[in-house]
């Protein structure tokens, strides 16, 4: 709600009227001065301190450098030197706040069409050497028939005056980069741009309050914009909002290719055709279960990955428990001794018999079967049953123990050796066994 400006009723001669909005260093009030419109930033008195006031300067300054690309102008402005009385101010064209200029419900075509322009202006913006780093709904405006960027307060480039402080934390409160809230130094503040847009995206989508925190996965509804909206190509617009979220910096997409995946999106689905061939019309009977079955697609194989990940480490944790099975069936001398670890269930077999002088009456066997199960990405099992039985016997299960651990997790170590420290405890009551079936076979 617009409020009075109190006390101070003008400052370079611009009258000042209702507040336009408030922020962390300043406030923003209509004002006039003659027969033209503006509106004034004022730092708060309050704020006044050196690292402050060379902040203030350095937005003017990149205001300035941005005009070009669309950006809202500064008309004028004062900053007093420092131990100089004085408020300082600057003045700027009049711009439409962009939840106001979208209005209520706007249609999915719009949003996209409204975060393209922006990301456009902010490649212009990145090609200059400036970084916005506060981009969120409250900083993005309409001036004159354009979508812009404005409020440059934290912006970052080449020449600023305030420098970002050690473990500062840059960027707008549920719309910041990860590695802007403790790298803010060197973090670079253009895939965080990017990030900070992709979730401004979601929340016109979505017509949430605020985002959700992280990265927008395509696998939980809660995070797909396409959740909340029934257009029926949102779900086109998941993977770059995942995309353009992910934790890790360099994994982002350039501004540049976050607006190229917005542009394809507003794309029609092709020219007409004359010559019979045109199936276009066709494209959004089938556009999105074909999406949807790509998604599901690399689902499949990125959970496929992590399992073959999975079953790789813990394979080459079991190799030196095989060998010393194998070993010790050995030192029993047991005949037919051998240990493998294969992909077969992820795990492995050690197999011995007891050496007889005749084989007339066939074998006793002594089996490890070693397997594992990791398709649940939260709780992998991994188990041991050991077998002692003559030849021709279809089952003779001695004894059998499996363990749960978190792929990857602290315990998957821990449970591994608490397994086969088992397995040692029960290796000679299965020899043991071995003996007596063999001594029956006479």
């Amino acid at each position: 709600m617009a409020s009075g400006p109190g006390r101070l009723r003008e400052v370079g001669g611009w009258q000042l009227q209702e507040r336009l909005g408030r922020g962390g260093n300043g406030e923003v009030y209509k004002a006039v001065k003659g027969d033209r419109v503006a509106a004034i930033k004022i730092l708060h008195s309050g704020r006044w301190d050196d690292v402050r006031r060379a902040r203030f300067r350095d937005e003017i300054d990149a205001m300035q450098r941005c005009q070009e690309f669309g950006c809202i102008p500064v008309i004028e402005f004062d900053v007093p030197a420092a131990g100089v009385p004085g408020q300082a101010w600057f003045a700027m064209d009049l711009a439409e706040p962009l939840v106001d200029a979208l209005g209520d419900n706007p249609s999915l075509v719009d949003v996209v069409s409204c975060v393209r322009d922006i990301a456009r202006v902010l490649v212009s913006i990145h090609a200059r050497g400036i970084a916005h780093r506060d981009i969120k709904p409250d900083n993005l405006f309409r001036y004159k028939g354009r979508w812009t960027v404005g409020d440059f307060g934290l912006a970052d480039f080449d020449g600023k005056l305030a420098k970002t402080r050690e473990g500062e934390k840059i960027g707008p409160v549920f719309y910041i980069a990860p590695e802007m809230l403790n790298e803010a130094v060197s973090a670079d503040g253009e895939p965080a741009d990017c990030y900070s847009l992709a979730k401004t995206l979601w929340v016109l989508i979505t017509g949430q309050k605020f985002p959700l925190p992280g990265p927008l996965l395509r696998n939980i509804d809660a995070l797909k914009a396409s959740t909340y909206h029934s257009d029926e190509r949102a779900p086109l617009l998941d993977a770059v909002l995942e995309s353009a979220t992910r934790h890790t910096a360099s994994a982002r997409p350039t501004m540049e290719e976050f607006a190229q995946e917005l542009d394809t999106w507003l794309m029609p689905t092709g020219p007409a055709s004359n010559d019979g061939l045109d199936l276009s019309d066709f494209a959004a009977v089938f556009s999105v279960a074909k999406y949807q079955m790509e998604v599901e697609q690399m689902e499949r194989n990125a959970e496929a990955a992590r399992v073959n990940e999975t079953g790789e480490r813990i394979r080459e944790k079991l190799r030196p428990h095989v060998e010393r099975l194998v070993t010790a069936l050995n030192t029993a001398s047991l005949t037919g001794v051998h240990g493998t670890v294969d992909n077969y269930m992820w795990g492995g077999m050690v197999r011995a018999a007891v050496p007889r002088q005749s084989n007339s009456g066939g074998f006793v066997r002594l089996e490890l079967a070693i397997n594992g199960n990791y398709q649940d990405p939260q709780r992998a099992t991994l188990g041991v049953v050991c077998s002692v039985r003559r030849d021709g016997e279809q089952s003779g299960t001695f004894w059998e123990k499996s363990v749960e651990f978190l792929p990857g997790g602290s315990g998957e170590d821990i449970q591994i050796e608490r397994l086969f420290s088992e397995v040692a405890a029960q290796l000679r009551p299965a020899v043991t066994r071995a003996a007596e079936l063999n001594q029956a076979l006479g």
